[in-house]
């Protein structure tokens, strides 16, 4: 499960940015930052099963994905979710022209049923998608320039107001400087607050003690919490800036891995 904001087509020379904390279990094992293709120069962490939750392309694309929180098991022949993101990266990264056009083609040949419920959202700086793989299909739709918060469920869900509180801190900030930008998104990032009141999905699997710990930014339970946070900038056909905090973002600081990724 992630949080990932984007900021949209609001900056002249970053047209897309992005700040996303990863949330699981933490005896799942993943690894930062690293090249996972060299030939296409796509980077990004390496979940156990070989794929990433989130990534970018040397050529400025990015893609990443939440789990959907969901009552029903998975098949117990389910793909993981990562491969589909690392595919998306690949298509993308070796596109010219609509690398997101051509990434989100890729992963909607794939057979969404194959997968554990989840959602995707894609972007290079021109177009930005978001798409939901779901047992009975794929749903996807183009997102217009603003700014907008991806959680564990479509856009704009009723259950999920730290996305909204996320949203509103970042829209105050989108158009500022690139420092003060980048310090109130390391910031938010690290918001521990625990609301005292949550809206409960009753078809939700979670019980209303966890959803509510869960409504925080930067979680922390005994046995899942948020793992690590990552803060990019894309501008035209390259990745301008890319740090990551291995850790919760309110304990651990963001390390600069723009040149793996300008190097891939």
């Amino acid at each position: 499960m992630c949080t990932i904001a984007l900021i949209h087509r609001i900056r002249p020379d970053q047209p897309l940015v992005v700040a996303a904390n990863r949330d699981e279990f933490y005896a799942r094992p993943a690894t930062g930052p690293q090249v996972l293709d060299p030939r296409l120069g796509v980077v990004g962490g390496r979940d156990h099963k070989g794929g990433t939750w989130l990534g970018l392309t040397k050529n400025g694309l990015f893609v990443g994905l939440t789990n959907q929180r969901t009552s029903e098991d998975p098949p117990a022949d389910a793909r993981s979710r990562g491969e589909a993101v690392l595919e998306a990266l690949r298509a993308g990264a070796g596109a010219n022209g609509d690398r997101s056009a051509r990434a989100l083609d890729r992963v909607m040949a794939m057979r969404a049923g194959d997968f554990p419920p989840f959602n995707l959202v894609l972007g290079d700086g021109e177009r930005l998608f978001v798409a939901y793989a779901r047992r009975d299909g794929w749903e996807s739709r183009e997102l217009e320039p603003g700014v907008w918060v991806l959680a564990n469920d479509r856009l704009g869900s009723p259950w999920f107001p730290k996305a909204e509180r996320l949203q509103a801190k970042v829209t105050k900030v989108a158009d500022a400087p690139w420092p003060t930008l980048r310090a109130e998104l390391e910031h938010a990032l690290a918001d521990t607050t625990v609301p005292e009141d949550v809206p409960i999905d009753p078809t939700s699997p979670v019980p209303a003690a966890w959803a509510r710990a869960l409504q925080a930014l930067c979680i922390h339970t005994e046995v899942y919490g948020t793992r690590s946070a990552t803060i990019a900038a894309l501008g035209r056909g390259a990745v301008a800036e890319y740090a990551f905090a291995e850790g919760p973002p309110d304990e651990n600081p963001f390390r600069d891995f723009t040149p793996l990724v300008s190097g891939a």
